[in-house]
């Protein structure tokens, strides 16, 4: 699911869409640096807009490159789960985050919103737990 997916996922809520962009930190990420390890606890949801990453399993295996415009994370930070794999940056990348907590208020205020995107986010989960395995 790219991140344009995942705003769909708001049934075209202009409303939401607009509060869920003025919440989004840009931040530059160097080429092997570690954004996240396997088990620590989710704070943020990752937006690539230039660059590479990859996911790493618990055995060192990359299962998954994600590029422009695809995002990840958010299965942990929506379930409250530790993380799944270490992420990590194959290239220089432009990434925008979502704090967790940015998130939660949103999904208090946009209740329909939250119903969509959950049920979407489980189906990512289900696939990503069969890429990782």
């Amino acid at each position: 699911m790219s991140s344009i997916e995942f705003l769909r996922e708001s049934g075209d809520n202009t409303e939401f869409m607009w509060s869920f962009v003025q919440l989004l930190k840009k931040t530059m990420v160097e080429k092997g640096e570690v954004l996240y390890v396997n088990g620590e606890f989710a704070e943020e949801i990752y937006f690539i807009k230039q660059g590479k990453v990859n996911i790493y399993s618990e055995n060192g295996y990359a299962y998954l490159q994600l590029k422009d415009g695809q995002h990840f994370g958010e299965v942990e930070v929506i379930f409250k789960e530790p993380r799944m794999g270490k992420a990590a940056a194959v290239s220089d990348c432009l990434i925008y985050t979502m704090e967790r907590d940015d998130l939660e208020e949103l999904f208090d205020e946009f209740k329909d919103v939250r119903a969509a995107i959950i049920q979407k986010v489980k189906e990512k989960r289900d696939k990503l737990r069969q890429l990782r395995d």
